[in-house]
């Protein structure tokens, strides 16, 4: 798509759905900073506790994502993201007036994180399967390049606006920073008009395990989109155990470390922006299968450089860092788009919630694991190494694409006949 129609925004829906998603996921990287740094600096967790705070983040996405894929298929998923923007608002009010009151204990903080987790699960499972709903086919691409650059954009201003309220204000007032944001997304939700076919009500008693296994085994026949969900399920559980070792790392070695942190993670946010931008272009030219294989080449294998941050605390060792980070982001940032379109072309309208969830089971899942893994390396043999090991990690992660039919794509057809 080029020229003016190419400019414009799909419609006047989209712009609030993209309002509330930028909203939401601003708030969602102060709060995803904001959290373990809360863990750490005002509940003096240890790295074993801080662990268990991460995996309780995530675990849900083992624990619920096929039963919610099953809800998503059978409900407004309008509404069910509105509603769970205002779970997670809720219960970040909660935390918040909690510490202000008393000490809150570690366990409380685990258990509000896992119900933030499951409503973060919602929201994503559903927010995948709206986006069709608002806009055409056609302009899928362009609203998913659209909506990746932004979550790029949020990554760069969230985690420096969270280093900063951390260090500035403390933590709880960066967790009522991302109630706020909630809210206003649940607000910018109302005024998005969807295209929703009305749920399909079976007169058949049909297990929710049966409909949630429709999922996985589409995820298990269509080799494009079980490569590209293998691709980030790798990167996600190698990523978790470096993103643990460097928040360690970098709090105990360096003067003002949340703040250092949240500029190490905007340098990523930055490049996974002008990544997203760029991916339009570069699909145009070299077709979506060898841009996205060079691209996770590129972004995959950056991260390496960050045990020069391990071995040797400096500030050339911090500029190093920055740039990893910043060729990370561009790399991911250029095929994130590629790939979620892939995936939404590929699946079949009907099976939306539940294929996402069996992607995000798989792909996000592995996050939980990667986080108690991470837990068990930091502690055995220290942070420095949590950051090797999970930069060899997600460079092993582009081996499932470089082997895979993803690497022959040219066009969004291609999707349906190679898969």
């Amino acid at each position: 798509m080029t020229g003016p129609a190419h400019a414009r925004w799909p419609s006047r829906s989209f712009r609030w759905l993209w309002a509330a998603s930028a909203t939401s996921l601003l708030g969602a990287e102060i709060g995803e900073l904001a959290i373990p740094l809360f863990a750490l600096l005002s509940l003096e967790a240890t790295p074993s506790e801080l662990a268990t705070v991460r995996v309780a983040q995530f675990a849900p996405f083992i624990i619920l994502t096929l039963a919610l894929g099953v809800v998503v298929d059978r409900l407004r998923r309008k509404r069910l993201l509105i509603a769970a923007d205002l779970g997670r608002a809720l219960l970040l009010i909660a935390i918040v007036a909690g510490a202000l009151v008393a000490q809150v204990p570690i366990w409380t903080l685990i258990v509000a994180v896992f119900l933030i987790g499951g409503l973060n699960v919602l929201s994503q499972l559903a927010d995948f399967s709206l986006l069709p709903a608002v806009v055409p086919p056609d302009r899928l691409t362009d609203a998913n390049a659209r909506l990746t650059s932004t979550q790029s954009a949020m990554s760069v201003a969230g985690s420096g606006v969270g280093g900063v309220i951390v260090q500035a204000l403390t933590a709880p007032i960066a967790l009522a920073t991302n109630a706020l944001t909630c809210l206003l997304s649940a607000l910018f939700l109302t005024r998005v008009i969807a295209n929703e076919s009305p749920p399909t009500i079976s007169t058949e008693r049909v297990s929710p395990w049966v409909e949630a296994r429709a999922g996985l085994a589409f995820l298990r026949r269509t080799r494009i989109v079980r490569d590209l969900a293998l691709e980030a399920a790798t990167w996600n559980f190698a990523n978790e155990i470096l993103l643990l070792g460097l928040t360690l790392h970098v709090v105990e070695h360096y003067t003002l470390g949340a703040a250092v942190l949240g500029g190490m993670l905007m340098a990523s946010g930055l490049g996974a922006v002008l990544g997203a931008l760029t991916s339009g272009r570069a699909t145009r030219r070299f077709g979506y299968g060898r841009s996205l294989l060079v691209a996770l080449l590129v972004g995959n294998t950056a991260p390496l450089a960050l045990a020069l941050t391990a071995v040797a605390p400096s500030t050339i060792a911090l500029t190093v860092a920055a740039v990893a980070l910043l060729l990370s982001g561009f790399g991911i940032g250029l095929a994130g788009a590629q790939a979620v379109t892939v995936r939404q072309l590929a699946t079949p309208r009907e099976l939306y919630g539940r294929v996402n969830a069996a992607y995000r089971f798989l792909s996000w899942g592995m996050i939980a694991i990667g986080a108690i893994s991470a837990g068990f390396v930091v502690t055995t043999w220290g942070p420095a190494i949590a950051i090797v090991v999970g930069g060899v990690g997600t460079t092993l992660a582009t081996v499932w694409i470089a082997t895979s039919p993803v690497r022959r794509l040219r066009g969004l057809n291609d999707a349906e006949t190679i898969g």
